[in-house]
């Protein structure tokens, strides 16, 4: 699954015959191999909630499925060669730029426009940008510098809009910094530092526009036990107000009234690395305290080098009127809160 429309009545799939792809190089020459067929299509597919009723589907290329995401009139909006959007209802697309993907990991401050990184061949000389993209007519306008005070410096967390569209916030690559940019004014208005701890790539807003919430560790996993916090800022001030700990985390969602949040990680059953028996497990919190209030999981899985993400909880996601959450690894399931 990829993605909830706004209404909370549609859900987006991504299908794809070989979701993970391994390539052989031969040694004593010749052509390298892979297990994906050539002529292998991904497949993208809107289904009612409720009923399972499907909608629509559309034949894309290979891994074009996995960049795919609802508008907020319930089009999708997806990327093969060039980006495009797509009516489900019609069967109607229209293709937008023209191979090169100028921009990414995008935000809809509404239906008529994205923004997201600009890519180095769209910024000058090769300085990261922030960009719109008009989807009525499908042009391009650089809006600023990624870090003004070092314009060398890219992004390196996805980009995550407030919820009254007014604020973007992202982190940076070098300084590992989170940037509050105003859309109306196109300019930085806050730059957060993570101190001692490091910020994690995943930043999103409760929906009540309280707070700005994202995970702050104290290494690396690398460097043994990984302490993980998560951290809240208030939305007007973005100072610090709390901060909780928690358990490293693959996917996190916040419930529409701004009192729940789910995290979603994995669990080894008998062994981690590939051949092992692993758990994909969602725990529920009270955002206020961060106890635990309830936890479910996916049947185990048996990882292999052809299904290392089967045990990965993507998306994670409440319905708008708070009484489901659905998630999606090897399958899609939505369980009800009661």
């Amino acid at each position: 699954m990829s993605d909830i429309s706004s209404d909370g009545k549609y859900l987006l799939f991504a299908h794809s015959k070989t979701p993970v792809h391994t390539y052989i190089i031969p040694l004593g020459g010749g052509r390298g191999k892979t297990n994906v067929d050539e002529n292998e299509k991904d497949l993208l597919r809107v289904v009612e909630r409720e009923s399972g009723r499907e909608v629509g589907r559309n034949e894309l290329g290979i891994l074009a499925a996995a960049r795919a995401q609802f508008l907020p009139n319930n089009h999708v909006f997806f990327s093969v060669s060039s980006y495009q959007t797509w009516d489900p209802w019609s069967g109607n697309k229209q293709k937008c730029t023209n191979g090169d993907r100028p921009i990414s990991s995008l935000v809809f401050p509404d239906d008529q426009r994205a923004i997201g990184f600009s890519s180095t061949k769209f910024g000058v000389d090769g300085e990261p940008l922030l960009a719109s993209i008009n989807l009525s007519d499908c042009s391009l306008t650089a809006l600023g510098s990624v870090d003004p005070d070092n314009k060398n410096n890219g992004a390196d967390s996805n980009l995550a809009i407030s919820p009254d569209k007014k604020s973007i916030a992202y982190k940076l690559f070098q300084t590992d910094a989170i940037v509050i940019w105003d859309i109306e004014e196109h300019k930085v208005v806050k730059k957060l530092d993570p101190g001692k701890l490091f910020f994690g790539r995943k930043i999103i807003y409760t929906p009540d526009n309280k707070f700005m919430v994202v995970s702050a560790s104290e290494g690396s996993r690398s460097g043994g036990t990984l302490k993980v916090y998560l951290r809240f800022y208030d939305r007007k001030s973005y100072e610090l107000i709390r901060q909780l700990p928690i358990i490293d985390y693959d996917a996190i969602a916040i419930s529409p009234n701004s009192q729940m949040f789910a995290l979603s990680f994995q669990e080894a059953v008998d062994k981690w690395y590939f051949g092992g028996k692993t758990l994909p497990v969602i725990y529920l919190y009270d955002i206020t305290t961060g106890k635990e209030i309830a936890r479910t999981s996916f049947p185990s899985v048996r990882l292999t080098h052809n299904n290392g993400y089967d045990a990965t909880i993507k998306p994670l996601m409440f319905t708008p009127d708070g009484n489901y959450l659905v998630a999606s690894t090897f399958d899609a399931r939505v369980w009800r809160i009661e």
